[in-house]
């Protein structure tokens, strides 16, 4: 879904999507697909460094997300992304919220899912909540456990489109206002993944 998004024109994307909503205005894959597009047009207006486009952009994925998460609440997908962006646009405490509700449902979808083929994408969303929550609340024993999940989290991976895609929402997170601790490391481990 990401990566074929990376290679088709956003505008006809969004297009098409809409009016996927329009004909089922709950449909969860086309508003988080809406999400993940404005996410990738916001993309590629920061790395114009056009900042008041993209921020533009990423306050239309945001929202998408969220009705996405509304239209699915047992996903943490959703949940994830608005928790990114929220922290991303600087806003710390709504971010941390988000996070903190992403944690606990990707914990209720990993214990019921069990060993579930596309299982990887809930350990990333724990994992990612794991490691903020242990910046925000200066936890040493949660990133650790972060750290963990990760290496669960990959393991369970099938490939490189995998891997790319939670890259990219940990690169947009290392070019925000506030770090996040362990950050570099934990690309790093993505990234060596990537590489095998």
């Amino acid at each position: 879904d990401a990566e074929a998004l990376r290679n088709v024109d956003y505008d006809q994307a969004v297009t098409h999507l809409k009016r996927a909503t329009d004909l089922h205005p709950n449909y969860e894959d086309a508003l988080a697909g809406l999400g993940a597009a404005y996410r990738r047009m916001g993309d590629k207006e920061r790395d114009a460094q056009h900042d008041a486009k993209a921020r533009e952009y990423y306050e239309q994925s945001r929202d998408y997300y969220k009705q996405a998460q509304l239209a699915d609440p047992s996903s943490s997908y959703a949940l994830g992304n608005v928790a990114s962006l929220s922290w991303f646009l600087g806003e710390k405490n709504a971010a941390n919220g988000y996070f903190t509700l992403a944690e606990a449902v990707a914990k209720v979808r990993i214990m019921n899912a069990g060993r579930s083929p596309e299982i990887y994408w809930d350990y990333y969303d724990l994992a990612l909540a794991q490691l903020v929550t242990g910046t925000v609340t200066k936890d040493e024993a949660t990133k650790d456990e972060a750290i963990k999940t990760y290496h669960t989290a990959i393991q369970l991976t099938p490939g490189a489109v995998q891997l790319n895609s939670v890259l990219n929402n940990l690169y947009l997170l290392q070019k925000a206002r506030d770090g996040i601790d362990r950050l570099d490391k934990v690309i790093s481990l993505l990234e060596a993944a990537k590489a095998k």
